[in-house]
């Protein structure tokens, strides 16, 4: 069981992944997932570029033209790319007392606030949460590849992140999507972080 929580890029070097139809399709696999994984049936969204919106929830109900209905339309694509912010909101989306939360971090560009996000992402090792991070398209995402090796125990208690580089969002495959995730739940229940 866990929590899956979704956090998308709407920067505007994102807009032709909105309009081709890429992003919907993503969400609908997340969602697929969603219904797998977690027992509420619905998927916590937060969007962000510089800005973090919070989205309602995507549903079984609601999916179909969900990205162009919610984001797409309602909230023009463009400003920089901040992380923290929006993995800030997308904790307060997980419920703690639950499932342990897989968060799925989309975006196609490198952030910046990286000293903000780091530190998020090593404070959070306390907390019942796994950022599985996903680098759309031909950036190299090294700060993405740091935050999937920071060092354990010396930055973070345990290895709460992992990286996953596709050249379209087309190429993710439920797989790559929980890549790391059984071997963090594990590690995690050692440490008695998740019970």
């Amino acid at each position: 069981k866990a929590q899956v929580i979704a956090v998308i890029d709407c920067s505007g070097s994102m807009d032709g992944r909105y309009r081709s139809g890429e992003v919907q399709a993503i969400f609908e696999k997340m969602l697929a997932l969603a219904l797998v994984f977690d027992d509420d049936g619905q998927i916590p969204v937060v969007a962000f570029d510089s800005r973090t919106i919070v989205l309602p929830p995507a549903t079984r109900e609601n999916f179909v033209g969900y990205v162009q209905r919610e984001i797409v339309d309602r909230h023009r694509l463009g400003g920089g790319t901040a992380y923290a912010p929006a993995m800030e909101a997308a904790m307060k989306q997980w419920n703690s007392s639950g499932d342990p939360g897989l968060v799925c971090v989309i975006t196609d560009g490198n952030c910046d606030d990286r000293a903000a996000t780091e530190r998020l992402v090593c404070s959070a090792s306390e907390a019942a949460i796994f950022w599985q991070f996903i680098g759309v398209g031909n950036e190299s995402f090294d700060f993405l590849r740091k935050l999937d090796d920071l060092p354990v125990p010396t930055k973070r208690r345990i290895d709460n992140a992992g990286f996953t580089p596709v050249r379209s969002l087309s190429d993710l495959t439920f797989a790559s999507l929980l890549n790391e995730f059984p071997s963090y739940l594990q590690k995690a229940r050692a440490a008695g972080i998740v019970h």
